[in-house]
Parts: structure tokens; sequence; C-alpha cells
């Protein structure tokens, strides 16, 4: 199999006695420690919409195929493209939590499961993004008020209670978490991810430095 990163043959031999999962997995950590992120991978031109033990492909030899094609850009690139995407998704996490809420308190627990299930992955996906970023830049701001890192660890204590609630099938505590702790967190998240989002341009334009 020839490995081509950003469309250049890569300087990675294949072990013909792993998966394709694991060189894939070997190829990440690798570029991690030249701070690169991989984007895609793309198998004979076909590329791997997720990856993870659903995709029966990943437990194939690299040997069945012919090319690995994988797009990569740096980690402060990816940690500025996350950060611009969540500071126009944490608003609109906010508003789903009230509309989720009016919905469960009308009785429609369906329908408000349904959001539900969709809000808790979207938020925790959010959770893990800032995590990630704040470590890559090292994220530590002179003024607590600001520090992002037990913000996180609120909100996602928060939506582990809501999985609870809703495991239980107890959409009226469901709604009180949303209502009364979730909304909150992500408001008090929100001029944090912008101070976050700042030093992180601070990364990319070069100019290094904590706020």
């Amino acid at each position: 199999m020839d490995i081509l990163i950003n469309g250049e043959r890569g300087l990675v031999e294949t072990d013909e006695d792993v998966t394709l999962g694991q060189l894939i997995e070997y190829l990440r950590g690798e570029l991690l420690k030249q701070r690169l992120i991989a984007r895609t991978f793309a198998v004979d031109g076909k590329v791997l919409d997720h990856l993870d033990d659903s995709l029966d492909i990943l437990g194939k030899s690299p040997k069945d195929f012919n090319t690995l094609d994988v797009t990569v850009a740096s980690a402060e690139a990816v940690a500025h493209d996350l950060m611009t995407e969540f500071v126009s998704r944490v608003p609109m996490l906010s508003k789903d939590a009230v509309s989720i809420t009016e919905s469960l308190q009308s009785g429609d627990t369906k329908k408000g499961k349904e959001k539900l299930l969709t809000f808790i992955e979207q938020s925790l996906d959010v959770v893990k993004g800032l995590g990630s970023v704040s470590v890559l830049v090292h994220y530590n701001p002179a003024d607590p008020k600001l520090s992002i890192h037990g913000a996180l660890e609120a909100l996602n204590g928060h939506l582990k209670s809501l999985s609870e609630s809703i495991a239980d099938n107890d959409y009226t505590t469901a709604g009180d978490i949303l209502e009364f702790d979730i909304a909150p967190a992500i408001g008090d998240l929100q001029p944090m991810m912008k101070n976050l989002k700042s030093e992180v341009e601070k990364v990319v334009a070069g100019q290094g430095g904590s706020a």
C-alpha cells in the first residue's frame, strides 16, 4: 500500500501483520508528534466517513488496498477552525436547550427525547473539542474567570446527569437540568470561549503568549 500525505508519498512502511485500523492509529500518533492533525483518510479514493469498530474495512489488511491518502493540517490550523465553528455553534446549543425545555414542559416527551439525545451528543462534542484546543495552545489565562477547564468539567457533569435522567425516563428532572444547570453553564462558557479563540488566533499568527 502506498501512503500519501497531502498527495505526497509518505516515508512510512506498512507492516503486513497490522490491520488498516491499526495503521491509521499509528499514523495519527506519528503525525501528532509533528503537531499535525489528520483531517481525512481515503482508501483507494474513498473517504472514510467515520473511524470506529463498525467500519468493516478497518479490520482488513493494508495489502488488500493500493493507496491510503491522508489529508493533514497543522494542529494550530485545526484548532482555529474548531474555534470558529464553536463560536457560532455554542449559542445555538443554548437556544436548543430552551426549545427542548419547552417541548418537555408541554408534555411532548417523545419529541423532547429525540432532541435531547442529539443535544447531548453535540454538547459532548463541543466539550471535548474545547478541551483539546485549550491544551493545544496551553491556555492558562491570568483571570480565573476566563479559565475554561472548570466550566467544561461542570458542563460535562450536567450532561451526565441529563443522560441519567433520560435513562430513567425522568423528563421532569431532565427539563430542570436543562433550564437551571445546562443553559446557564453554556452562557458562562461563551466569554471564555471567545477569549480562547483570541488566544488561538495569536498562536496561528505566530505571536504566541497567553491571555
